[in-house]
C-alpha cells in the first residue's frame, strides 16, 4: 500500500511538472562603476573619493499558451541578490491583464535620451528629482494594457496599497484606509516613425487617513524623435505633493528634462542632457539645474560609458552644489 502512495504521489508530481513546462529565458547583467560623487554642499565642495562597486542583474521568464487560448507570461528580476521586478502576464489578443511590482509601468518612465544615467537623485546626492517622484513604482498593482492602439499601448495600473509586500503572504501591512494609487498612460509613435510619445497621470494618497499628507498627484509629458544617427527629447513633470509616506504636502514642483544623444559610428554615442527643476514652496528660492555629458563605447556585448555630471542649487537652496563622475563597464548575457 505503501509502494502504491509513493507511486501515485510521484506520477501526480510528474503530471503537476510537465503541466508548469514553458519556454524558460534567463538572462542577466554584470556591471562595474568606478567614479566619484559629492554631496550637495553650499560654499566649498566637499569632493568624495574614487568608488568601485559591482551591481548584478538576473532576469528569468517564461512563457506558456493555456488550455483556453490565452498565454502566459511569468517574469523575475533580481538586482544584486534582491527580487525586484515581478510580474504575471496573461494575453489575449492586444490585451494583457497584469498582477506583478515594477514589472509594468504607466508613468515612470523618460522619454528623454541619454548615455549613461539620467540626471537624478541616485547620481547626485541632494539633487531633487526622481522620474519615479508621485507614482506606484515600488508598489504592488494590477492593471490592464491594450496594445496597438494609435501607434503604442495605453497602460492603467491600480496599487491596492502604498507599500510593497512581496513574500508577505495576505498581510497587506497598511490601514483599509489609504495607500492605495493608480497610474495610466500612452506610450508609443502615434503612427509616426522616429517619434516616441508618452503621456502618463499617476495618483498616490497617503498610508493612512490620519496623515496630514495629502495625495501625490504627476502628469508626464514626453516627446522624443530619432533623426538616423541624432535623438533628442524633451520631458515635462509637473508634480504636485511629495511622496505621501513622507509625511510633507508642500512640495509642488516642475521637472523639464532635455537630451540629445548623437551616434558618431555603430561604437560610439555622444550625449548631453540639461534639467531644471522649478519650486512652489516659498522657501525655496533658486531653480535647481543639472548637466551631464557623456559618451558610450559599445563593443558588442560589452558596453562602456564615462559621464560627468553636476547640479547646481541642488534642492532649490542657493549655491548647493555637487558633482559626479561614472566609468561604468556592463556586460549582458
Amino acid at each position: 500500500m505503501k509502494k502504491l502512495l509513493l507511486t501515485t504521489g510521484l506520477v501526480s508530481g510528474l503530471l503537476m511538472s510537465a503541466s508548469a513546462m514553458a519556454e524558460v529565458k534567463v538572462g542577466g547583467s554584470i556591471e562595474m562603476n568606478y567614479g566619484s560623487s559629492e554631496t550637495a554642499t553650499t560654499g566649498t565642495k566637499n569632493s568624495g573619493p574614487g568608488t568601485l562597486s559591482f551591481e548584478t542583474e538576473l532576469d528569468i521568464s517564461s512563457t506558456k499558451e493555456l488550455d483556453n487560448g490565452m498565454t502566459m507570461g511569468l517574469h523575475m528580476e533580481m538586482m544584486d541578490s534582491s527580487i525586484g521586478d515581478i510580474g504575471m502576464r496573461f494575453s489575449s489578443g492586444n490585451t494583457t491583464f497584469y498582477m506583478g511590482t515594477d514589472d509594468m509601468a504607466a508613468a515612470d518612465g523618460y522619454a528623454v535620451p541619454v548615455v549613461g544615467d539620467q540626471v537624478n537623485d541616485t547620481l547626485l546626492n541632494g539633487q531633487s528629482f526622481s522620474s519615479s517622484a508621485g507614482t506606484i513604482h515600488g508598489n504592488s498593482a494590477f492593471g490592464v494594457q491594450f496594445n496597438d492602439v494609435a501607434g503604442g499601448k495605453i497602460v492603467a495600473l491600480y496599487a491596492p496599497t502604498g507599500s510593497n509586500e512581496n513574500g508577505n503572504d495576505g498581510n497587506s501591512g497598511q490601514a483599509a484606509s489609504g495607500g492605495s494609487g493608480y497610474e495610466i498612460g500612452y506610450n508609443g509613435n502615434a503612427g509616426i516613425d522616429g517619434l516616441t510619445l508618452q503621456l502618463a497621470y499617476a495618483n498616490e494618497q497617503a498610508p493612512d487617513a490620519t496623515s496630514t499628507a495629502g495625495d501625490a498627484t504627476v502628469n508626464q509629458i514626453g516627446v522624443a524623435y530619432n533623426f538616423g544617427s541624432i535623438a533628442a527629447g524633451i520631458q515635462y513633470n509637473d508634480q504636485e505633493g511629495s511622496d505621501p509616506r513622507s509625511g510633507a504636502n508642500d512640495d509642488d514642483k516642475e521637472h523639464t528634462g532635455m537630451g540629445v544623444t548623437f551616434a558618431v559610428n555603430d561604437q560610439i554615442t555622444l550625449g548631453v542632457e540639461m534639467t531644471k527643476v522649478e519650486f512652489a514652496k516659498t522657501t525655496l528660492t533658486s531653480d535647481e539645474e543639472g548637466r551631464s555629458i557623456g559618451v558610450g563605447y559599445n563593443l558588442g556585448g560589452v558596453s562602456v560609458t564615462a559621464q560627468m555630471l553636476e547640479v547646481e542649487n541642488a534642492g532649490g537652496t542657493a549655491n548647493k552644489d555637487a558633482e559626479a563622475f561614472l566609468i561604468r563597464i556592463k556586460q549582458s548575457f
